[in-house]
């Protein structure tokens, strides 16, 4: 035996156990290993193993006992996340494959009292030991041979030093479009790279990210991210939606809102909420959406006025009316229907007297003109009076 086998053998190994046969039988349809659920279902594993009861005197085992104090582990979708370095989503949709798809793990959520006050919506998680069993124990290794120097896994294709590879280093520039090149130009291990139309996905379903590429979200991760967002402004990380209000969120959706807008919203309703009294908090999600919906009007008017102003021409001149200005008499009898276009004589000429003044204001000589008129008039008005009698000379 090596020292460093023999060192290794010293150490004492504590923690989640993985075992070898999770990555055959926890698969993507793709076939490749679902990680994220192997590792979560080695943790939920590590908390119902249970815990030697020795007698310090002794040392005899007198019995076990549970890790968590409930009947079921009470563990949140941020716990995971936050000791994995994973997101809440990627959590619960290996959450929802280790449930609905292997049927290794029960989700129930309940609601608890503390002295805080009641939580709704606390997840609580349970093993089905016999599927358990399955997918641990369950003979789907492959052939070992161990007369090559080693042992390995068998395959339908042995591990070979050469790679194939979708891109070539080169420091030509090609204008070929790689959807027209010929079965003949492209070789087996060399090939142009076609530029993303949208973000490819991995084995695991994740998304990749392409630069320059808006990322593509569907409905489902955007109503993901929408609970996600609304979650942590009410400060109820690691909990669920309730049913309503996931039903509020797929409306909004539907309604063909962006996702940006609706993420604004949310922090509109949670900035702007002004508390009436002691507790007054946003109940529940129809307080966003009201947020979210007037918020995305008032952003559309805003982009409809920008657009207006950027069509506008100051150059232009502006279009003379159409058809006839003059009044329409019609109707009732001793009706005078003028058209709409018409302005009354009254308001055209305060308009125009608004206007001339305005101008006066800018025109110092105009000023001064006005000013000696209005003393003329002034002056032929006490001339007037006086010849009737009414002033005293």
């Amino acid at each position: 035996m090596s020292k460093t086998v023999e060192q290794v053998g010293r150490m004492d190994w504590t923690g989640n156990i993985v075992p070898a046969n999770w990555f055959k039988t926890l698969k993507f349809d793709s076939g490749k290993p679902h990680v994220n659920a192997i590792i979560i279902l080695s943790d939920i594993v590590y908390w119902y193993r249970p815990t030697e009861i020795r007698d310090e005197n002794t040392g005899q085992l007198k019995g076990f006992k549970k890790k968590f104090k409930a009947d079921k582990l009470q563990r949140g979708y941020a716990a995971f996340a936050e000791q994995f370095g994973l997101t809440k989503r990627q959590v619960k949709e290996a959450m929802d494959f280790l449930e609905n798809e292997r049927n290794v793990i029960t989700r129930e959520f309940r609601t608890v009292d503390t002295e805080a006050g009641k939580l709704n919506n606390v997840l609580f998680i349970d093993l089905n030991v016999e599927k358990l069993h399955e997918v641990t124990y369950s003979p789907t290794y492959p052939i070992l041979r161990s007369n090559v120097g080693g042992s390995y896994d068998e395959t339908d294709h042995p591990p070979t030093l050469e790679r194939g590879t979708n891109t070539k280093i080169t420091t030509e520039i090609t204008t070929k479009n790689p959807s027209s090149l010929d079965q003949g130009d492209i070789g087996a291990h060399e090939m142009d790279v076609e530029p993303p139309s949208k973000p490819k996905e991995q084995g695991d379903g994740m998304p990749i990210t392409v630069p320059g590429v808006q990322e593509e979200i569907s409905p489902a991760q955007m109503l993901a991210k929408i609970e996600e967002h609304y979650l942590m402004r009410h400060g109820r990380m690691g909990f669920c939606v309730s049913p309503k209000d996931a039903e509020r969120i797929a409306n909004v959706i539907k309604s063909g809102i962006p996702f940006e807008s609706i993420i604004e919203g949310i922090d509109i309703a949670f900035d702007t909420k002004v508390p009436e009294y002691e507790g007054d908090t946003i109940r529940n999600f129809e307080y966003c959406a009201q947020a979210i919906r007037r918020h995305h009007y008032e952003k559309m008017q805003r982009a409809k006025v920008r657009q207006d102003l950027e069509r506008f021409n100051p150059d232009e001149a502006p279009a003379k009316p159409t058809g006839s200005t003059k009044p329409y008499i019609g109707g009732k009898k001793g009706y005078k229907n003028q058209r709409k276009d018409e302005l009354p004589p009254l308001i055209r000429e305060q308009m125009e007297r608004q206007q001339r003044m305005a101008a006066d204001e800018f025109n110092p000589s105009a000023r001064k003109a006005s000013a000696e008129d209005t003393d003329e008039k002034k002056r032929r008005v006490q001339e007037l009076l006086k010849e009737m009698g009414e002033v005293k000379a």
